[in-house]
């Protein structure tokens, strides 16, 4: 019996963590995607063995060849659009195909960008110039303007620095009103609607190249890591920057920020792997939540949505994908059989791409699901299994009061008792080893050799706890209570 307790218990421990998450759908891809890229309001377009697919959360998925290989991608809002570059092309598709394509002779594209409506497209040369092109339906693409090379507030020193800067190292998101690019050592914020600066040029610096730029879907919220250093930068009420430097010296590993902009979280550590969780308006953590892994990979993924966030990559012998709530607190994880899965964020989506391919699950709940969403199955799994357990003991210690061992045989036929009702009758036949459900009747008396009584026991009535003084034959009696008349057979 001790056993079969202990064995439920374990089965329940080794559920899966949903971790308040709930699966909506699965694509198979045929194989794990080389880019994968969620829309801030849902959908993810992802490409593998030169075929780009949009996939939405309701499992439709449409699909198209690219001519080239992809080097670099990026969606609109909705994952209805995404630019490309393919090849030495930028092109932008959307679901029903190629829109336009763009090719600037002589210059070799290495970035990216796609505006929220899908009608804006940048792009990062290696040339250390950028262009921003607007699209009109049906229509072919208009180049706008060339940064550095169209502000007029640069002198040619300030420009032939600027596309220095970018040479060496470049990248760009495109939010709301800004176009952000990231050299390796300034951040240039560039509105959108003119190709000038926001700011003096030298405002944003770095003193270490910088790993990721993200971007709130607003344009209101952006974060650099660098090696060593957190840079927040926030355009909302004026504006306002931070900067966070890493306990332990050049140990930042991924970054994420939340579509709404309420939260920046960075994953760092050498001999401890710490993510840190951060709200805008300030420069230091609102909470640090220490990883019981590190990471397995040179570069692990990390993804924010308004309410958790995922980390991925993790290992040796855990999850591959640890899920924690938007205040630190680890409440799930993930077994995906992929080392280091891509993933994505939306508003209200996470998107994992596995060997088995696209699952996404969505995080928000409504007020029926709260409660039973936040909870994960291995908590559920630990409290079925105390319930259990408390349900073990509270039996044995019932068997020991009444002195009955497990495996005891048969009584003999209990002699004729009056009729009880069905309900007083089956508690009592369940605790007592007859096996019987019922008490048969018998017009035969029960004979039974006299015995010496050794004391007596005070035992309790099952049917209406009252106390009952019975003697201690040393054998198999009948019991019967005084106050409710329920009868059985017990070993006193």
């Amino acid at each position: 019996m001790k056993r079969l307790f202990l064995l439920l218990i374990l089965l329940l421990l080794a559920l899966p963590v949903s971790g308040g998450m709930h699966n909506t759908s699965n694509i198979d891809l045929q194989g794990e995607p080389e880019f994968l890229v969620a829309g801030s309001g849902g959908g993810v377009v992802a490409w593998l063995d030169s075929e780009l697919h949009f996939l939405q959360d309701d499992g439709s998925k449409v699909s198209y060849t690219t001519t080239d290989d992809v080097t670099a991608l990026a969606v609109d809002y909705k994952a209805q659009r995404a630019a490309l570059i393919e090849g030495e092309n930028v092109v932008l598709y959307g679901t029903e195909g190629v829109l336009v394509s763009a090719n600037i002779p002589g210059e070799e594209p290495v970035g990216v960008a796609l505006s929220s409506a899908g009608n804006y497209v940048a792009a990062g040369f290696a040339s250390g110039s950028v262009r921003l092109w607007k699209y009109g339906s049906g229509e072919e693409m208009e180049l706008r303007w060339t940064f550095p090379d169209d502000e007029q507030v640069l002198n040619d020193g300030q420009q032939e620095q600027i596309r220095n800067d970018l040479q060496t190292g470049l990248m760009l998101v495109l939010k709301g009103d800004y176009l952000t690019v990231a050299g390796s050592d300034q951040l240039y914020i560039v509105r959108r609607n003119d190709g000038g600066l926001r700011g003096d040029l030298g405002k944003y610096t770095f003193d270490q190249p910088p790993l990721e730029l993200e971007m709130s879907a607003d344009g209101k919220v952006i974060a650099v890591a660098t090696v060593g250093k957190l840079h927040a930068y926030i355009l909302e009420s004026g504006e306002r920057k931070w900067k966070f430097a890493t306990p332990e010296a050049n140990s930042s590993r991924a970054l994420a920020v939340a579509p709404d902009g309420s939260l920046i979280t960075l994953l760092h550590g050498i001999q401890t792997q710490i993510v840190s969780g951060f709200e805008p308006s300030s420069g230091e953590p609102a909470w640090n939540h220490e990883l019981a892994s590190a990471p397995v990979t040179t570069q692990p993924q990390m993804a924010a949505t308004g309410s958790r966030v995922a980390i991925s990559g993790l290992g040796p012998n855990t999850d591959d994908l640890t899920l924690l709530d938007r205040s630190g607190k680890q409440i799930g994880g993930l077994l995906t059989e992929a080392q280091s899965p891509l993933i994505g964020a939306s508003d209200s989506t996470l998107v994992i791409a596995t060997p088995q391919g696209i699952a996404f699950y969505t995080t928000h709940t409504t007020e029926a699901q709260a409660d039973w969403l936040l909870a994960d199955t291995r908590t559920i799994g630990l409290a079925t299994g105390a319930l259990l357990l408390v349900t073990a003991i509270g039996a044995m210690w019932w068997f020991e009061l009444l002195e009955m061992p497990f495996g005891a045989a048969p009584p003999p036929t209990p002699p004729t008792t009056r009729q009880l009702p069905e309900s007083s009758r089956q508690p009592l036949a369940s605790r007592f080893p007859s096996g019987q459900s019922t008490l048969p009747r018998t017009s035969t008396p029960l004979k039974v050799k006299p015995v010496v009584a050794h004391g007596t026991a005070i035992i309790a009535c099952p049917g209406c706890s009252a106390q009952m003084e019975v003697p201690k034959l040393g054998r198999i009696q009948k019991v019967e209570c005084s106050e409710c008349g329920m009868a059985g057979n017990a070993e006193i």
